[in-house]
């Protein structure tokens, strides 16, 4: 049984553990920005080979850096509405009026008529472009038009580089909430072989149902991969690689305890077509936006109320010591 079909992924409901604080972003509405803690994430269970570890507190530095890149993550993540269902989705490219959304497969396997809400709050038909095959991975695109407006779109990066322990920032609309949602955690796994569905980078966030098909960003403001299952799945066995061999007790362990996504390198290798993504392209991107925010400072739009989001995070060295200790009982 395909398991997708039953879990739905981060479809499914998490408990929100954080302080919600109210910011004006780019469009002239409110936007909830919630610090996501999920403990459970990193705290392993009494029968986990690794112990607790202990929280830390953010550098001084991480709250204004968390501030602007939320405002990226508002600019790019749109919400895709499908029948009853909903997801999210990321801007992604953008030519003449055509816009194209990157989100999961398993989002729109909820519909058969697409609608996109984008950040200022209009809602526009959107219609699946079918022509991009992602070969059994968890990935969709859709296509809307507009004619008066101007989006961002995002600026793609790569997880070939992220750490172990490196703070990530993920977003989306969770149905519970119908809000937008911005959290911050870290990575606790990449996978040398991909999930199937595609799934290899793990982390702490915690990603609620709706969120699914929503951007996993760095502290660059690039998008590196797509949020699409989040920690203990309600039904189904999701933890076996594409090859279909299992992961070791150590691996699946620390894999039950992180959210996971698909990192953005097998949407770029998957590809082929400008009319959907343009390696070369001169859209107005989150990497421009995030320079002038970066030389500007935030302002009347972006900042947040008197109290500051909360955050929990766990000491570096000792999130690797964990990876390194499930990753070594892998043949």
């Amino acid at each position: 049984m395909n398991w997708r079909l039953t879990a739905c992924f981060a479809c499914i409901t998490g408990a929100v553990v954080g302080l919600v604080i109210q910011v004006q972003t780019l469009g002239s509405s409110k936007t909830t920005f919630m610090r996501v803690d999920n403990p459970k994430a990193i705290t392993p269970s009494h029968d986990s080979v690794s112990p607790p570890l202990p929280q830390v507190q953010p550098s001084p530095n991480t709250v204004p850096k968390a501030q602007k890149l939320q405002v990226i993550a508002r600019a790019i993540t749109v919400k895709v509405l499908a029948n009853q269902g909903s997801g999210s989705g990321i801007l992604i490219h953008h030519q003449g009026q055509k816009y194209t959304v990157l989100t999961n497969e398993h989002v729109l396997e909820r519909g058969d008529k697409y609608r996109v809400v984008t950040p200022d709050g209009r809602v526009h038909l959107a219609s699946v472009y079918p022509a991009t095959k992602f070969d059994g991975n968890d990935l969709a695109l859709l296509q809307f038009s507009s004619d008066s407006a101007v989006y961002t779109v995002a600026a793609l990066g790569s997880t070939s580089s992220v750490q172990i322990g490196e703070q990530v920032f993920t977003a989306g609309f969770p149905q519970q909430l119908e809000e937008f949602i911005f959290t911050v955690g870290q990575v606790t796994i990449t996978t040398d072989k991909a999930l199937q569905d595609g799934y290899q980078l793990g982390y702490t966030n915690n990603i609620q149902k709706g969120m699914s098909g929503g951007p996993v960003l760095n502290s660059k403001g690039e998008v590196i991969a797509v949020n699409g299952m989040h920690a203990y799945p309600l039904w189904g066995d999701p933890y076996t690689y594409k090859d279909g061999s299992k992961p070791c007790q150590p691996m699946r362990q620390l894999m039950e305890r992180s959210a996971f996504a698909i990192p953005i390198e097998t949407f770029k290798r998957l590809v082929k077509d400008t009319n959907v993504y343009n390696h070369t392209s001169q859209n107005v991107s989150s990497r421009s936006l995030l320079t002038r925010l970066s030389s500007t400072g935030t302002n009347s739009s972006t900042q947040t109320s008197a109290t500051l989001p909360h955050y929990v995070l766990y000491p570096t060295l000792q999130m690797q010591q964990q990876a390194t200790a499930a990753k070594s009982c892998v043949k």
